[in-house]
């Protein structure tokens, strides 16, 4: 391991000077504003597992079921054995996977090109990214499937430069984390995959081959073990079910979440990451100076179909997440890198660089903060609301939607049902009804949220306890 972390840094200052920097300024965030990194329901659902998988380690008690693949909270489950706290654990995580794609984004960079401002470039498009800046934060899997992308494209680079079998061994490995953090992933990597297998039949060793089968067994065991029979589930996905070429001009969807409308067709909606301010705000400017001779390079050519194919298969997807463009993102930066340089190296010299460059933090700031402020939000409601409902009666039933997770960890003991579960029959008298009409109205018509609240406003009599900001509200059955 000593080995592996000399080899990542070896020797470079700036590189270990920007990785030491970002952990003092990512620490003093979160000190400063208390931001534990739990918000919505998926957040809660990995911190749920990881605390599963910490007792199957400890105590051989079967994990159950997960919907996502176990990558991030295996990771995290391993560090929880030490530190016994699930939620520091899937953070820290969080952390180290955006202070690693940093170093490899930067070293894949100056790999590929003449030493025209990467440092800058680095810095202000990546670190400060809006989306890429708060996925270290939040208890998500998109920060480590960012660190496998960048990792298995940095050792893909140089096993087909130099042969060594440390590459070849850490590419295998990353893309192999990268297939258990997310499956969408192997979309992503699909091509620098087959790029890596085809300059490994060119260059065959055994020793070679072994060492990429070990791998691959050892990296797919958690998997195979907690899925046993079901490890190939994901293949019945409902993206992978209803993924069609008539969602490509489609912008609203019915799927088993309900409805859901969008401002872009889905066409569109993948090519955001290229020119959105959640990602990079002046895409379309370093867009307007590529050429295509800028593509000679084939390492560029692998990223630039990467894209093209995950867009492709997202744009067929019924559904929109601005989440899913995060993974890519590495691949953006090195496509859009071109542009930079010939701006860079052209219009911005001297004293400029300098006055663009707070110019451009300042613009990231701003876009951090708003892109921001309502997960932030969202994390501050969950806690007072979790607070309000303790001061209720603890032994009745809490029949509730979307905040079960947040709700079970800051510790409400009600018993508590989740309206998405099952329809309805009962509601015993004095239960308390916690739910959102507006919010929930249009999206889960005609599915069991909805189906359940309208039952129970239509077979009990409700008696208001509590108002709470954003239109829930708690009630209490007569």
């Amino acid at each position: 391991m000593y080995d592996y972390f000399k080899s990542i840094f070896n020797n470079n200052k700036f590189e270990l000077l920007l990785f030491l920097s970002l952990t003092l300024l990512l620490f003093a965030v979160r000190v400063i504003s208390g931001f534990n990194g739990l918000y919505g329901q998926d957040a809660y659902e990995y911190l749920r597992y990881t605390d599963r998988l910490t007792l199957f380690f400890q105590k051989g008690v079967n994990p159950g079921e997960f919907f996502w693949p176990v990558g991030y909270p295996f990771i995290a489950s391993l560090l929880n054995l030490i530190i016994n706290n699930g939620t520091i654990a899937l953070q820290a995580v969080s952390f180290l996977s955006y202070l690693f794609s940093v170093v490899y984004l930067y070293k894949i960079l100056k790999l590929l090109n003449v030493n025209n401002k990467i440092k800058l470039y680095i810095i202000l498009f990546f670190c400060f990214s809006p989306f890429i800046f708060r996925t270290a934060f939040l208890l998500m899997a998109e920060s480590l499937s960012v660190l496998c992308i960048t990792a298995l494209t940095y050792h893909t680079i140089e096993y087909s430069m130099h042969y060594r079998l440390k590459d070849f061994s850490l590419a295998v490995l990353f893309i192999m984390l990268s297939a258990i953090t997310r499956y969408a992933d192997l979309v992503i990597i699909f091509i620098p995959s087959v790029f890596l297998l085809i300059t490994f039949l060119k260059h065959f060793k055994i020793t070679t081959l072994l060492s990429g089968i070990l791998i691959i067994i050892l990296t797919l065991l958690p998997h195979i073990i907690i899925y046993q029979g079901h490890s190939m589930n994901f293949l019945g996905h409902e993206w992978l079910r209803e993924w069609s070429l008539n969602n490509y001009i489609s912008h609203g969807f019915y799927t088993d979440n309900g409805y859901e409308s969008y401002s872009l067709i889905n066409i569109l909606y993948p090519f955001a990451n290229l020119v959105y301010p959640e990602f990079v705000f002046c895409g379309l400017i370093f867009i307007a100076f590529i050429k295509m001779k800028d593509f000679n390079s084939n390492y560029l050519k692998i990223f630039a179909a990467s894209l093209l194919v995950y867009y492709i298969f997202l744009a067929g997807i019924p559904y929109q997440n601005f989440r899913f463009l995060i993974p890519p993102f590495p691949f953006v930066l090195i496509i859009l890198y071109p542009g930079y340089a010939k701006i860079t190296g052209k219009y911005l010299k001297g004293k400029s660089i300098i006055i663009i460059s707070l110019i451009v933090l300042l613009i990231q700031a701003f876009f951090i903060y708003k892109y921001s402020a309502g997960i932030y939000t969202l994390n501050k409601f969950e806690k007072e609301t979790a607070d309000v409902i303790k001061q209720f009666d603890g032994t009745k039933t809490l029949y509730t939607f979307y905040l079960n997770g947040a709700l079970n960890y800051y510790g409400v003991k009600n018993p508590i049902v989740n309206l998405y579960d099952k329809k309805l029959i009962d509601v015993p008298a004095g239960s308390y009804i916690l739910f959102n009409e507006s919010k929930f109205n249009e999206q889960w018509k005609n599915k069991l949220p909805m189906i359940n609240w309208l039952y129970i406003k239509s077979n009990y009599k409700l008696r208001l306890l509590h108002r709470f900001t954003g239109g829930w509200t708690l009630f209490g059955t007569i």
